[in-house]
């Protein structure tokens, strides 16, 4: 008999339905401590409307439906928050030296991003959008994970498609047309290979035209896509703070293993209304 069966010596009946907090032990109700819930983290975003810009990095015109996006890459704080509580509940999300408070955490993988983002949807109630097998994916690295366009039902936390990405990064439908997001001038708006020798604080650069901050340079950025179809890699945009100022612009692309965990890699988080 294991000891979860036993409380004070007797037999445990199981929890009653309809009596929640309390256990049924030799016709008595036993009062049990209920863990303090952990509040999830406030993630400040901005709604970015349904709209289309006319050209875009891909060829052609730009075209978005509506999404949330985090205002802020995520912070070594925010990783850390979350990791604790995701460790405890099946997930294997793995600390980060490279980064710490209100810096933008970095050496995160693609894999690692995406579990990140299942840990902080559990934890702030919400359905998390990635799956394995039907299942929430929690743990180890894997290929066929649903992917934001049909799981769009989820309202879990996710990475935004790049397509997303861009749009949000050229300021969506008030662009002002800028090489970088939102200005003309990299170090106006951008931790780049010139002002900056690693990850720096969220934030302390001008955001751009709808208030979104950082989606030139510091670390970079992961989004869901496939960088090229039949391929692993996956893409990623903004350039970091070891890039020059040729591949902080809007239209630099890039795509690299989802095993990556090189310190400028890291991940700004999107949500489906």
């Amino acid at each position: 008999m294991s000891a979860s069966m036993l409380t004070n010596g007797r037999m445990n009946a199981g929890r009653v339905q309809g009596d929640a907090g309390f256990y049924r032990i030799s016709g008595e109700l036993v009062p049990v401590a209920t863990p303090t819930p952990v509040p999830a983290p406030v993630i400040e975003s901005v709604a970015v409307a349904t709209g289309s810009l006319s050209t875009s990095s891909f060829g052609g015109a730009l075209f978005v439906d509506g999404f949330s996006l985090a205002k802020y890459e995520v912070t070594g704080a925010l990783w850390e928050a979350v990791r604790v509580w995701a460790v405890t509940r099946g997930y294997d999300i793995v600390a980060k030296s490279t980064a710490s408070g209100s810096h933008a955490v970095g050496g995160v993988s693609w894999y690692e991003a995406v579990k990140f983002c299942n840990a902080l949807s559990e934890m702030a109630g919400l359905t998390p959008v990635y799956l394995v097998d039907g299942a929430v994916y929690r743990s180890g690295s894997y290929g066929p994970i649903i992917s934001p366009v049909s799981a769009r039902a989820a309202n879990g936390w996710r990475l935004p498609t790049e397509r997303e990405w861009e749009f949000a990064c050229r300021g969506a439908g008030s662009s002002g047309g800028f090489t970088y997001a939102g200005s003309n001038t990299p170090g106006n708006v951008a931790w780049y290979n010139v002002n900056a020798g690693s990850a720096q604080a969220v934030g302390t650069k001008a955001a751009n035209e709808i208030g979104i901050y950082d989606m030139s340079g510091n670390v970079a950025e992961w989004c869901f896509d496939l960088a090229t179809a039949g391929m692993h890699q996956r893409r990623m945009r903004g350039g970091s703070y070891v890039h020059a100022a040729t591949s902080i612009r809007w239209t630099s692309r890039f795509g690299f293993s989802p095993d990556i965990t090189d310190a400028w890699a890291g991940l700004r988080i999107a949500r489906t209304p």
